[in-house]
């Protein structure tokens, strides 16, 4: 039997608390690269960082940018989900309802065949 990777670990323990789905697979994968840096999932850091204040300041800012990109990049995704989904539902009622047509007019026009 292959042993899980620390990283196939930590998705697995979030699938154990209930946390399924893909975001939640995401989640661990960002927790654990988050963690490797830091050197909290018992490694040594991967990089020991010597900045200055500035250099820290830029460094944050430049975190949070890419946090808001990614947070409205997720949220113009979610919102097109829901717009397929809707269109999906309409064109599978519209399916529906036009074969019930069909098979009435088929009914009507050849009875014969029934």
């Amino acid at each position: 039997m292959e042993q899980d990777t620390p990283l196939q670990a930590a998705i697995k323990a979030q699938r154990l608390l209930g946390r399924t789905g893909a975001h939640w697979d995401n989640y661990a994968v960002a927790r654990y690269t988050l963690d490797g840096e830091l050197g909290m999932n018992g490694q040594t850091a991967q990089h020991v960082y010597d900045l200055n204040q500035d250099e820290y300041n830029t460094l944050i800012a430049n975190g949070r940018q890419d946090v808001a990109h990614a947070l409205c990049n997720t949220k113009s995704l979610l919102d097109l989900n829901g717009r397929i989904s809707r269109q999906l539902r309409f064109a599978n009622v519209l399916l529906l309802v036009t074969v019930c047509f069909l098979g009435a007019i088929v009914v009507k026009l050849y009875p014969h065949f029934l």
